[in-house]
């Protein structure tokens, strides 16, 4: 296809020289063709070039790219060797310290433990023996008073007992009879009143050394139990 311009019918509007570049140009002010539009060939043809171009281009430049990376990857990898090795030493020497402030602080503490146990060992020693001599005080005056406290006891104990020895002694018959008393018994029982006996009734008189049967002949009673002896008399 063959493309004319027909310079009496041209305005020179520049819209095809816009559109089309390739083909029209603008001189003075009209549009001429500069070159003939290429066919489908021949398009096919440039844009296999142009291509072959771009990928020439682009391999190029994916190549640059690989090499200024690998480069980058280098650089980095050494810096980061260097950074690695150059810390790693660093914590190693950080890591040394904190082992022997460890070992100072432990030996501290341990020898400020022992001292404290030394010390309170010595205090505890200390207050065992003043508790110890305090308890034997205490336990020697306990003892002391607990000794006073029996004695008392004790000799109250045998005044009462002699007191209610007495009692008993002082209410024995035989003691009685020993003071020259006498006892009437009659029927088994000791008689000791005049309302326990009636006349006729056979009694036994005691002694200290012997004794003799009786029989009631008449009573004679005396203060309140007279009245009463009398009325049983009537």
């Amino acid at each position: 296809m063959t493309v004319n311009v027909d310079a009496s019918r041209c305005i020179g509007c520049g819209m095809c020289a816009a559109a089309v570049p390739a083909v029209f140009q603008i001189q003075g002010r009209v549009s001429v063709v500069q070159a003939q539009p290429r066919t489908p060939a021949e398009e096919a043809g440039a844009f296999d070039g142009w291509l072959e171009e771009r990928l020439d281009e682009l391999s190029g430049a994916a190549l640059t790219l690989l090499d200024n990376s690998r480069q980058q990857l280098r650089q980095a990898a050494v810096t980061l060797k260097m950074g690695s090795s150059d810390r790693m030493h660093d914590q190693q020497l950080q890591l040394g310290r904190l082992h022997g402030d460890l070992i100072r602080l432990t030996g501290q503490v341990v020898y400020r433990g022992l001292a404290d146990l030394r010390n309170l060992d010595v205090r505890l020693s200390q207050a065992s023996r003043y508790n110890l001599a305090a308890c034997t005080q205490n336990l020697d005056a306990m003892q002391g008073v607990l000794a006073l406290r029996s004695t008392e006891l004790l000799q109250t104990q045998r005044q009462q007992l002699a007191w209610l020895g007495d009692r008993v002694a002082a209410r024995d018959p035989r003691r009685m009879l020993e003071m020259g008393f006498a006892m009437v018994r009659s029927g088994g029982r000791h008689i000791t009143s005049v309302g326990d006996v009636q006349p006729g009734v056979e009694i036994t008189v005691l002694w200290r050394d012997g004794s003799a049967d009786a029989e009631i002949k008449r009573l004679h009673p005396t203060g309140k139990s007279s009245r009463k002896e009398n009325d049983k008399l009537k």
